[in-house]
């Protein structure tokens, strides 16, 4: 597993025609100065070139019960990015 450098997860949403601010990494920080822990997950090919992105937040449910993962809290959108003719 590696890590992708935030510049590129910048670049790769920036250059998407599908991806909204909450996408970015800006929002990230947002929501990471608001106490949620933040798990962005990337599909990177052999090559190296990110094909897919989508990031996550671990997030209390049931009153504090349960932790589930909810693409972008706070927003109007979410889910993953694909590549330009990336399968989906």
């Amino acid at each position: 597993m590696e890590k992708l450098e935030t510049k590129d997860w910048d670049r790769f949403v920036c250059s998407n025609s599908a991806s909204s601010i909450f996408h970015g990494s800006a929002w990230r920080e947002i929501l990471v100065r608001q106490g949620l822990e933040p798990l962005y997950l990337a599909a990177i090919d052999n090559g190296g070139g990110i094909q897919a992105v989508c990031p996550f937040f671990a997030s209390k449910a049931l009153r504090g019960v349960a932790n589930v993962l909810v693409s972008i809290p706070l927003s109007d959108v979410g889910g993953p990015l694909f590549a330009d003719g990336a399968n989906k």
